[in-house]
């Protein structure tokens, strides 16, 4: 789905006064608009685009068992900018009465679309997501006052932006081997194959090159 773009204008925020949200539990089969919201980038786009309550900076993560076995998630939201009208709204309902419960979001066009679960377990399909004010914030994120899910959640953010840029990388020495071997056959054909291969050029080094017969050749043929 394509979301348009949408001004935010800036709620002022003081100095000492709190700055992140705090997900005591947030749904495993949460879905809207038929996406899996079971990430950070998915929770951002949720907390941006839908909800648009503000801009955020980091989502940090940590997990426990429940008493039957299960595992629950929590999520702290931290902000660098909060929206001027519905993040003050927020803001204001949970100074007044501790929570803020969202069960869907309104669209664009003025559609409510509710949150869902893909596994019912015999209950209602519907889930939503209750925020509370942070009360124990890490905005620095120094490692020493990281606890342990923290620290295991920055090790796997920088293994997955590790494998991110090394597929970056192979495709950028694909793209480049693709393009060489590409002037390489157009400079065969207009020298009638009289020019040197790919592999035989690379294994000149650079001051050979310019006293190679292949070389000179090659300069005729331009």
């Amino acid at each position: 789905m394509q979301r348009p773009i949408v001004m935010m204008p800036a709620m002022e925020i003081e100095k000492n006064t709190w700055k992140s949200l705090y997900i005591k539990v947030l749904p495993v089969d949460l879905t809207l608009h038929g996406r899996d919201i079971n990430n950070e980038e998915t929770l951002k786009q949720v907390i941006e685009y839908d909800l648009m309550l503000g801009k955020v900076s980091r989502i940090d993560f940590t997990e426990r068992k429940g008493t039957n076995g299960s595992i629950q998630r929590s999520a702290y939201v931290h902000f660098f900018l909060w929206n001027a009208e519905f993040g003050a709204n927020c803001r204001k309902q949970i100074d007044e009465t501790g929570e803020i419960v969202y069960q869907g979001v309104v669209n664009y066009d003025g559609s409510y679309t509710p949150f869902m679960g893909k596994w019912y377990n015999g209950v209602s399909k519907k889930r939503f997501i209750s925020f509370r004010k942070n009360l124990n914030p890490i905005s620095s994120t120094e490692p020493e006052e990281m606890n342990k899910e923290q620290l295991l959640n920055n090790y796997n953010k920088l293994l997955e932006n590790q494998k991110k840029m090394e597929q970056r990388l192979e495709e950028f020495i694909k793209q480049e081997r693709e393009q060489l071997i590409s002037i390489a056959d157009e400079w065969r054909l207009r020298c009638n194959d009289k020019i040197m291969t790919l592999a035989e050029l690379e294994e000149i080094t650079p001051p050979e090159r310019p006293e190679s017969p292949a070389y000179r050749e090659a300069e005729m043929c331009s």
